[in-house]
């Protein structure tokens, strides 16, 4: 199996949330990796990042606060069974970025696999060619 990355990138702000489709195939996830302060954010102001996968409930992905915490390490990882999910951010007047990567799995022997379980399965059957003695 080969594994493939490539840098991902958002940026939003209180007018302009952003959105992310994932892979129905099972074959790309996002990986987040960092939230983070674009620009000259205010002492004071509050940035609460959220995150909403479908119509699922908005969860708080991260509090980003100017001169206290201008960023935050993520580990969160999206893939399939959310169809689209949705970034957004209330407070605060300036941007922010969320990045991480697209991770996309190739793995060529797929069939190979679907082949020998298909196999496994006849020979639970008694299909077997022994019993025509």
């Amino acid at each position: 199996m080969s594994v493939l990355t490539k840098h991902w990138g958002l940026e939003i702000d209180k007018n302009k949330p952003g959105d992310y489709e994932t892979d129905q195939e099972g074959d790309l996830n996002l990986q987040l990796t960092m939230c983070s302060l674009a620009g000259d954010a205010k002492k004071g102001e509050a940035y609460v990042v959220s995150i909403q996968a479908d119509d699922a409930p908005k969860y708080t992905l991260c509090i980003l606060r100017p001169g206290v915490c201008d960023a935050v390490q993520l580990d969160v990882l999206l893939g399939v069974g959310d169809e689209k999910v949705t970034f957004s951010v209330t407070g605060g007047s300036q941007k922010v970025h969320i990045t991480g990567y697209e991770v996309l799995e190739e793995n060529p022997d797929d069939d190979v696999y679907d082949e020998d379980e298909d196999d496994d399965d006849d020979d639970a059957m008694g299909d077997d060619d022994d019993d025509d003695d």
